[in-house]
């Protein structure tokens, strides 16, 4: 049986055409925001910038990924072998309750509530990423159809590419942490681990430029949005623990 959807390829007169709009009313965000009530960008000025730079990351896709795939060597393959470890699902989660459960043990507020934030951001970021990589249906370099081959909602792991599930759980994790201490060498170690991640997907033929640029913007939003609906006191999180049928089963639920 054939499928619905068929192959798309591009060009790029294209992309300019369609992200013209997009450009327009990122520029033009205040009086959205003033005639629709929103405040979403208020107070968050320039938010325009990360977009234009994920537009501008896709004419460097080829580019980049010819530099890793030359680059390839044994020392490289364990140095970017951090994605199997920050980012992942499992151990990522694991790391986050731990840190949870750490704080409850000793009592420290500010690594609970950091946890929360990050537990709330990886969540939503992850929600949205895979919401997006079934409407795009990007093909992954390793297909070598090119970066502008897309097939929506295919459900295939193949093209699900854009954006980076990684980039976006990491810097989302990431963003969280580094704000929470003015030290730019606390930073620097934050958001060196989420970008090395996001290199260890292109490097591994998995991401292209722009997918782990857009994942890593995407993550960065979310991160600095849980912030602000947490200090509003919009977000709340409970944590729980149940027994069921001899299994303990924890539960987190964010409501806002």
């Amino acid at each position: 049986m054939k499928s619905f959807f068929c192959p798309i390829k591009i060009s790029r007169i294209k992309i300019f055409s369609l992200i013209l709009p997009v450009i327009i009313l990122l520029f033009s965000k205040p009086a959205i925001c003033q005639d629709f009530g929103s405040d979403i960008f208020k107070s968050e000025p320039h938010y325009e910038i990360p977009f234009g730079i994920i537009i501008g990351s896709v004419f460097l896709d080829h580019t980049v990924q010819k530099i890793a795939r030359q680059n390839t060597n044994r020392t490289n393959d364990k140095v970017f072998e951090i994605d199997r470890y920050y980012g992942d699902r499992n151990i990522t989660s694991a790391a986050l309750l731990s840190l949870y459960g750490f704080s409850y043990i000793i009592g420290d507020e500010n690594i609970k509530l950091a946890s929360e934030q990050a537990m709330l951001s990886a969540v939503v970021s992850t929600v949205i990423v895979y919401g997006v990589k079934e409407a795009f249906g990007r093909s992954r370099p390793y297909r070598k159809e090119g970066h502008l081959h897309f097939k929506p909602f295919s459900f295939k792991e193949s093209r699900r590419s854009l954006p980076s599930g990684h980039a976006a759980v990491t810097f989302a994790i990431s963003t969280v942490f580094a704000d929470k201490i003015d030290n730019v060498f606390w930073k620097s170690f934050w958001y060196g681990g989420a970008v090395a991640v996001s290199a260890a997907r292109i490097y591994k033929n998995d991401h292209w430029f722009s997918d782990v640029i857009a994942g890593g913007a995407l993550g960065w939003f979310v991160a600095k949005k849980t912030e602000q609906l947490l200090k509003n006191k919009k977000a709340t999180p409970y944590i729980g623990m149940a027994l069921e049928n001899n299994a303990v089963l924890l539960g987190l639920r964010y409501e806002f």
